[in-house]
């Protein structure tokens, strides 16, 4: 990503959390574009939703950050669930897939909670997901022999191509075929992302997006950072409203709702020009290449 690393203003999810709840909201869950275990109040955010009325809150995480110690804290704030991503079954194609060697520490922290969490008899959901590549489809049976019973349930997807921004190594890691390309854009006639209508994303920066996977803030319609705004008149604003008709007319051209629904990479431009977008140094590039290369070799080796 080249977005600025930045933090949610709490004044700003206070706000959010206040009027979404008054409008029906009836879940939050902390994840997405982020880590949220790098905010280090993420206890507060927990609590500042429970009190709210909220009823149920779930944490999405790589687990890495995610001791026993935070763990409580956050269950006695409220939390109801938390879902750890686990795209690997051994250490090796875990580091060339998160970047890190972690692998054993993520395991280690989930046995501490699971342990604890039946000695204490807390009603938290354990859950975790792997999404694969080509790379690590086999690792799923290896996954499952070792792990699955660490959690209550387990959700294995195929890597995707991130919300239409990564179209080209989705193609690449994933082995996409013409036949495979020609089914998702007959798909795309037949379905509809329901996103942009039943879900509210607010993003570290307090805008609001209509994507989960917004990652570049491509699809920002309100800056919610703004005093007396009004959530409900900004559900309804015209650059949202707008976004929603393309998706039910299916004219999404010039938009990355196109590569995402039809596997097609095509140019787009932002929905608004809210964001004001500063990149940042990306200092981890020639390390990202290299993990790619090493991924390539692998994929070719497998194949």
């Amino acid at each position: 990503m080249k977005r600025k690393i930045s933090y949610l203003s709490k004044d700003t999810f206070n706000n959010f959390i206040t009027q979404a709840w008054s409008l029906g909201l009836e879940e939050v869950g902390f994840y997405a574009t982020g880590e949220p275990f790098m905010v280090k109040d993420l206890d507060w955010f927990t609590n500042i939703t429970k009190k709210t009325g909220i009823k149920r809150v779930y944490i999405t995480t790589n687990g890495a950050l995610a001791s026993l110690e935070k763990i409580e804290k956050l269950v006695d704030c409220g939390l109801d669930s938390i879902k750890f991503s686990i795209n690997a079954a051994t250490k090796e194609s875990y580091k060339i897939i998160h970047g890190y060697d972690d692998f054993d520490k993520v395991l280690a922290n989930v046995r501490s909670i699971r342990e604890w969490k039946i000695k204490k008899n807390k009603k938290l959901q354990l859950l975790a997901s792997f999404i694969y590549t080509d790379l690590t489809k086999k690792e799923i049976l290896i996954f499952k022999e070792k792990y699955v019973d660490l959690f209550e349930d387990v959700f294995y997807f195929p890597a995707d191509n991130q919300g239409g921004n990564n179209q080209k190594s989705h193609e690449l890691y994933n082995n996409v075929t013409q036949d495979d390309l020609i089914k998702r854009s007959l798909d795309f006639v037949d379905s509809m992302c329901i996103m942009v209508f039943n879900r509210l994303h607010l993003t570290a920066e307090g805008f609001l997006t209509a994507c989960c996977v917004d990652y570049e803030n491509n699809l920002t319609y309100a800056d919610f950072n703004k005093q007396n705004m009004s959530l409900a008149d900004e559900w309804h604003n015209q650059i949202i409203t707008g976004l929603r008709k393309k998706h039910i007319s299916k004219k999404l051209d010039n938009l990355l709702c196109f590569t995402c629904m039809t596997g097609k990479q095509r140019p787009y431009e932002p929905i608004s020009n809210l964001t004001g977008m500063k990149s940042q140094k990306n200092n981890k590039l020639k390390y990202l290449e290299d993990r790619l290369k090493i991924h390539n070799n692998k994929i070719t080796e497998a194949i």
